[in-house]
Parts: structure tokens; sequence; C-alpha cells
């Protein structure tokens, strides 16, 4: 967790400090490491931003880390630059077999060359031109994420926030009156699926529903 508190400091030199460590070839926490690296450079320098890009692009070709950290963390520093990586091993619908590279790591580096439905899932959030169907898209984007995908990573939920705010802003009253009743729905089905508690994911749907309006 030392890099995350690093991150957290904000102090000059934080993010190559953390970088340096990449670098290093150390194994352990690499993908906290990255994930951190997110944080600041979704609140940091374009230089910052484009370093992180350089680090994530070649994992999308041959890895031996966790793919659904590098997705999570490409979304929350927006780095839209990486979508032709990521439609390369995006699947096709949801009926399609994932890859097992999703939640695996260590080993050998070796290709890429399976897909994944997280890839399928920000791309349709991030290609949508439609802003209500965008923010629908959005809102079962944040829903699904489950609390060890958020937990220790406020990088993540604050980029769903700023997603959904950017899109709200793009629509009409008749809109988000509509989607005031989808999230109130999504969030029932999800409290009766899974329950309810104090998780990070919990928080962000929370944060979903009072962006929108929606009834608790």
């Amino acid at each position: 967790l030392a890099s995350r508190a690093l991150a957290l400091r904000r102090s000059a030199g934080a993010f190559d400090a953390i970088r340096g460590h990449l670098t290093t070839g150390e194994d352990h926490g690499y993908e906290e490491m990255v994930s951190s690296l997110s944080y600041l450079a979704a609140r940091g320098t374009d230089e910052e931003r484009k370093a992180l890009a350089t680090i994530l692009k070649p994992h999308f070709t041959q890895t031996n880390r966790m793919l659904e950290s590098l997705f999570l963390s490409t979304v929350a520093a927006d780095l839209r630059e990486l979508r032709p990586d990521i439609e390369r091993i995006a699947t096709g619908s949801a009926e399609d077999v994932e890859g097992d590279k999703i939640n695996r790591s260590g080993g050998r580096v070796t290709p890429v060359a399976e897909r994944y439905h997280l890839a399928r899932k920000i791309l349709a959030v991030w290609d949508e031109p439609d802003a209500f169907t965008r923010a629908k898209l959005i809102v079962a984007f944040a829903f699904a994420l489950e609390p060890w995908q958020l937990e220790g990573a406020p990088e993540r939920a604050d980029r769903v926030r700023s997603n959904l705010e950017d899109t709200l802003s793009r629509m009409s009253g008749p809109q988000r009156a509509e989607l005031r009743v989808f999230v109130a729905d999504a969030a029932k089905t999800r409290t009766e699926t899974v329950g309810s508690d104090p998780s990070p994911a919990s928080r962000l749907r929370e944060l979903v529903r009072s962006a929108v309006g929606a009834e608790p």
C-alpha cells in the first residue's frame, strides 16, 4: 500500500517515484502501483497521462498482469488514446467466451490472444454518441463494479462520477427524469441480488443515485 499512500499525498515527484519501482521489474503490487499512477495521472499533467499510456499499452499485447485492474486504470485516467489496443481484445457480445487473463497475474509474459467483456463495456461507454444512452451505459458499468475493483482506488469512482456529470449536462429534463427511474430500478435489482453494505461499490451506487436525483 506504500504507492497508494504516496499517491494520495500528491507530493512532488510521486509519479516518477512510483514509476521508478515499475521499471525495476519489481513484481509485488504491480497492479496497485499502476492504479496509483492512474490516480495521479487523472489529476496531473498531460506528460503523466502519456507516460501512463506508455506503461499500459504493451500489456494489451502481451502480459502476465491482471487485465481487469489495467483496464480500470485505463478508464480512470481516461486514456482514450489506447482505444485501438482495447478494441482489439474486446469481446463482440456477452455470449463470447472471455480469456483467463482478466483476473490472473504472475507467471510468464504471454500474448494476449483472447477477448474480454470489460474491454467491450469500456468501448460502449466511450463510443456512444447519444447522451441518454451513454448515461444508462455509465450507470450499468458503475453498478456492475464489485467492492474489490474499487477498494483503495478512488480514481475509479471519480471517473464514473465525472463521466456521468458531463453526460447529464447534455440531457434534457425528460431524459433526466427517465434516467432517474432507470437508476432506481437498477439499484433495487442490485440490492436484491447482492444486498447492501458499506463497501466502495455500494457508496458508488449511492453517488450515482445522488447525481441523477434518484430516490434512495
